[in-house]
């Protein structure tokens, strides 16, 4: 079954490997220009890079069948549990288009990392919990919050559907 499902989501995995990658050197370079090279989230970013980039290069190389999927149950729930509550920072600086590439990013989760129904719908539920968490650490309005976090739990709930509707 894994063979099976890795050879449907191949395409899909190259795919978010690159965009991952993409995100991933825009995003340190940004936080370098920002905050400065030993800022505590710059180095947060650093430590993250070579996940980004493993996670790009793996798809495709010879190691996808073998290692993929052991990888991305691992890399992806850490990474994007630890990206959520500062995406929930951000948005609390004013940078509202930080909901959208949250959002994106739960569908994302469910159609292109490769990962089974139950890994992604974890790591999803673990991207809304983690900015739930951000949102009180940074004090984001309530109203704010109120309004989206149950979009994220929305996109969980359609990118679960249409997952499992699709295996």
């Amino acid at each position: 079954f894994r063979q099976v499902h890795l050879r449907r989501a191949h395409i899909r995995t190259k795919a978010w490997g690159l965009v991952t990658a993409f995100f991933g050197i825009a995003f340190t370079l940004e936080k370098i220009r920002s905050e400065g090279p030993l800022d505590p989230i710059t180095i947060l970013h650093y430590a993250l890079l070579p996940v980004s980039m493993l996670a790009a290069w793996l798809p495709w190389s010879r190691f996808y069948y073998s290692h993929s999927l052991p990888f991305a149950r691992f890399s992806i729930p850490i990474v994007s549990t630890l990206a959520a509550p500062f995406s929930a920072q951000a948005v609390a600086q004013g940078h509202m288009e930080v909901v959208t590439m949250v959002a994106l990013q739960i569908v994302g989760i469910f159609q292109f990392t490769g990962l089974l129904y139950r890994m992604a719908l974890g790591t999803c539920i673990l991207v809304v919990a983690g900015f739930a968490v951000g949102a009180v650490i940074w004090s984001l309005p309530p109203a704010i919050a109120y309004t989206y976090v149950p979009i994220m739990c929305l996109a969980t709930l359609l990118g679960a559907v249409e997952s499992r509707g699709s295996e």
